[in-house]
């Protein structure tokens, strides 16, 4: 059965990224331009998306043991892909 669940999911992933080529593609064909934040400006989102993080976790909104695990999944992803 978790073979099965496996598979249905890469195939959902494989249509997912295959329909946001083409919601970028159409949004670009509408003017739309995409940019790539310099490295500056990449420090200040993570500084604020790690400040928002923090008080999300003093609030009680996240756990520190499941954005710890989130951070850890998204390394790993990031590494393979």
């Amino acid at each position: 059965m978790r073979e099965e669940i496996s598979k249905t999911f890469d195939v959902l992933n494989k249509q997912n990224w295959e329909n946001n080529k083409k919601a970028k593609l159409a949004l670009k064909k509408q003017g739309i331009k995409f940019i790539s934040p310099n490295k500056k400006d990449r420090a200040e989102m993570q500084q604020l998306a790690d400040k928002t993080t923090k008080k999300l976790i003093k609030q009680g909104v996240f756990t520190a043991k499941m954005v710890n695990k989130v951070d850890q999944l998204l390394t790993d992803y990031r590494k393979k892909h």
